[in-house]
């Protein structure tokens, strides 16, 4: 179901007639709009008045009520299935006494009308969920051979192909009406209503993704298992091969046919009614003139195919070493190297009037990834009651060729592929055309590009444990245990186009450097964590050091994080009629502001000329307590006959999950200045999930604890001495507990800004306030139950027979 992130705020309706104020009183001078006290939607009618030259106040509440009537009927019910075949054929063959191989074949093939999005609801249109299709053949064949007494050997060799193919939904009524001459492929832009409490309407970038990947891969491995006196040697190595075609339009930081984003609804119905434009600079809400009132317009040009291929290799050793009667130790190494072709040459030479950057040419080449590890086990008193165990490893990652492909084809090249910006200053199209595909970006619509890092290397993780098992009695054990997971060199983004010196002269819009802007929160009463009427001076960044291209980001791998976690566990596993384990974690995650994308972002970071430090806190991923408990109870058979059918082989399999809610920042919506070339508190344009208010914190906000209980009911019947029927019936949330798993986190607009100096012949150093208004629906629920973890109650019966 397509609905927006804050229906109570996206579905207010201005006040018929205005209270306590009028629009003269709101609306002061020569066309200029101030902020009004009171219902913001009021406001919002008194500027559609003024931007569109209506008779009343009373007629810009109709139009506005009229507009949002028909755009709410792009929400609701989106009809979508998913239709999965799986087939699954295996062989096994004897060869002889010494040799066994075993061929299998996997075909999954999975067509999903409107699957894209899989969650139950979601901020988009009742056109903008996706097609999701996804064919999938791989094969895998394996022998196993006995060498010797002592030596057994394994090889193995499979080949695989997936086509991920995401296509758009036939276009709704409402949306049919944005679809002109200009339009990509037949399809309406892509229109983000409302960015603090709406939802996106029209054809998102998903849409125009015929191969996402088309993706080849083979590998060949061989292991070999020797046993000679206390020691169990393995060692061996493994090749695999990636080929990736990738065709869709969606490579750059745009969608091909058109990207709009709105920060008030007014603005949107300015535009329907005259789309060449009725906003002032910035297109706040709050000013009039003859500029669009879009905040942004995006859109990609050029190439949309490209392919690559990688090649990983990997070499181990391992040695299981039973050094006394009591300890075990495991002593291994590993090595691993990732095989990456170089940029494309062809999108990194001078053309015309570009110019390419020298960094274009790096390709990562990380060749020092070994790996030891290392682990014991310890039979304290030698009668396997009391156990110690402990290890450490090193383990690499490796660069994602979705990344690799992004930055190579992100050069801003003409025959690459380009994703450009406009505000609603910079010249850009009128809603809802798109520009054509021979567009050549321009300084004030330059492209966004991307280069790896000349000393980029592979994620790293050391991770290492303590545990210590003590039995009681015949079948139950406490475990207690000391986890830790450090990530090094994990992957990061970082715009070094952003010129870091105060700006000499800012009168004008996009000056060279950086300038202050003092945030003053406005209102009074409720105004969230920020108190009413405080000011906090800011650097904002406004211009680029090269201006023949916007966001020049680097692909460094510089992020740290680290996880630590003490668990205790007490199991019994082996009783007659019941068996369970219950486990309570306690941990905490903290990292310099890690991404989990498989594409770069212009920008990771908040401010990424501040120190790394500074980013440093709770991870995104940080649940401190979790616990998990699970049971298996069963009946065995105690009686014969009629008695036995009915009453024997019942099993109750229940599990309980409780953990604290993730955690989330509270971002801000706009840009902060009419000046700030990118969004966000700074200017900088870290996207929302890493983006955040200094001073409040990253990450300083928690949803609600999630609790999940399902329960599995079996039933075994022996129909014979070789077949046995097994009927299951599994339930699944059964309390229905509504577990949160997105919220608003838009806590602050950007409102109006004044300059300190609008002498339109200052020439000195410039000075901006601008308002801070706090989203009341800051917390809000967004979505509960819809994700692959957590749903609402679901029953569902099986039926299974054993032969």
């Amino acid at each position: 179901m397509g609905v927006p992130s804050s229906p109570a705020a996206f579905f207010q309706a201005p006040d018929a007639a205005l209270t306590g104020t009028t629009c003269a009183a709101i609306i002061t001078g020569a066309g200029k709009v101030t902020a009004a006290t009171g219902n913001i939607v009021d406001a919002q009618a008194c500027v559609l008045q003024a931007r569109l030259g209506l008779a009343s106040y009373a007629s810009a509440v109709a139009l506005y009520n009229q507009d949002l009537a028909a755009v709410s009927s792009n929400l609701g019910v989106v009809p979508r299935s998913g239709d999965q075949t799986i087939n699954l054929p295996k062989l096994d063959w004897q060869i002889n006494a010494k040799h066994h191989a075993s061929f299998l074949f996997n075909r999954l093939r999975w067509d999903s009308p409107g699957g894209v999005q899989t969650q139950a609801t979601n901020t988009y249109g009742v056109d903008g969920f996706g097609n999701d299709f996804v064919k999938l053949d791989y094969g895998l064949a394996r022998l196993d051979s006995v060498l010797t007494s002592t030596i057994t050997n394994e090889v193995r060799y499979q080949y695989g192909r997936e086509l991920n193919d995401e296509t758009a939904q036939p276009t709704s009524a409402y949306d049919a009406q944005f679809v002109n001459g200009t339009s990509y492929q037949g399809e309406p832009p892509s229109i983000s209503l409302q960015s603090t409490n709406g939802f996106t309407s029209g054809v998102p970038y998903y849409s125009f993704r015929p191969a996402y990947p088309d993706e080849r891969k083979w590998q060949a491995a061989d292991t070999v298992n020797w046993v000679r006196g206390q020691h169990n040697f393995k060692f061996g190595g493994d090749i695999v091969h990636n080929y990736d075609i990738v065709n869709s339009l969606s490579l750059a930081a745009q969608t091909p046919n058109g990207g709009y984003t709105y920060q008030y609804l007014g603005n949107f119905f300015a535009d329907l009614a005259k789309p060449s434009g009725s906003c002032g600079s910035g297109a706040t809400e709050y000013n009039v003139g003859a500029l669009p009132c879009y905040s942004t317009y995006g859109q990609n040009f050029g190439q949309a195919a490209f392919d690559i291929a990688t090649t990983d290799y990997g070499f181990f050793f391992q040695d299981n070493w039973k050094l006394t009667p009591k300890l075990v130790v495991d002593l291994g190494i590993r090595y691993d190297y990732q095989s990456v072709p170089g940029p494309y040459q062809a999108l990194i030479q001078p053309t015309s009037t570009y110019t390419p950057l020298p960094q274009f040419s790096q390709k990562p080449s990380d060749k020092n990834n070994i790996g030891p590890r290392v682990g014991f086990a310890y039979d304290a008193f030698g009668k396997g009651t009391t156990v110690v165990r402990g290890g450490f490893g090193m383990f690499y990652g490796r660069m994602l060729n979705a990344t690799l492909l992004g930055a190579y084809s992100s050069t801003g090249s003409p025959l690459a592929q380009i994703g450009v910006t406009f505000r609603n200053n910079q010249g850009g199209p009128s809603f809802p055309s798109i520009l054509a595909p021979t567009f050549t970006p321009t300084a004030l619509a330059a492209p966004n590009v991307q280069y790896f890092d000349k000393n980029f290397q592979n994620p790293q993780a050391l991770e290492y444990d303590l545990t210590v098992q003590q039995q009681f009695g015949p079948s139950t054990v406490l475990s207690v245990s000391y986890l830790a997971s450090l990530g090094r060199e994990l992957p990061n983004f970082i715009n070094t186009n952003l010129i870091n010196t105060p700006a000499a002269n800012n009168n004008a819009a996009n000056g060279k450097g950086y300038t202050t802007v003092n945030y003053t929160v406005a209102g009074t009463g409720n105004c969230g964590p920020l108190a009413c009427g405080s000011t906090y001076a800011t650097k904002v960044y406004n211009g680029y050091a090269n201006p023949a291209f916007q966001a020049v980001t680097d692909i460094t791998s510089n992020i740290n994080s680290s996880y630590n976690a003490l668990v205790f566990e007490l199991a019994n596993k082996t009783n007659k009629y019941a068996s369970f384990d219950l486990s309570y974690t306690w941990s905490h995650a903290l990292d310099d502001n890690q991404n989990e994308s498989t594409q770069a972002s212009t920008n990771q970071l908040l401010d990424p000329n501040a120190p790394l430090s500074s980013q440093y806190g709770d991870s995104a991923f940080n649940v401190p307590n979790r616990f998990i408990g699970y049971a298996t109870l069963q009946y065995p058979k105690r009686f014969s006959g009629l008695a036995s059918t009915v009453l024997d082989g019942w099993n109750l399999n229940p599990i309980v999950q409780l953990q604290n809610g993730l955690p989330y920042s509270l971002v801000t919506s706009g840009y902060g200045s009419g000046a700030a070339i990118l969004a966000g508190w700074d200017g900088a344009g870290a996207p929302a999930a890493s983006s955040y208010i200094p001073e409040v914190g990253r990450n300083s906000f928690t949803l609600r604890r999630t609790e999940v209980f399902d329960a599995r009911l079996e039933k075994q019947f022996q129909l014979h001495d070789k077949y046995t029927l097994q009927l299951f019936g599994e339930c699944f949330n059964i309390f229905n507990h509504e577990n949160y798993t997105s919220a608003n986190t838009t806590g602050y607009n950007f409102g109006s800004t004044t300059l300190a100096n609008s002498a339109t012949t200052y020439t000195g150093p410039q000075t901006y306030t601008t308002a801070l208004q706090y989203n009341t629906s800051f917390g809000s629920t967004t979505n509960a139950n819809s994700n692959y973890v957590y749903s609402p109650r679901q029953v569902q019966v099986a039926a299974k027979l054993v032969f």
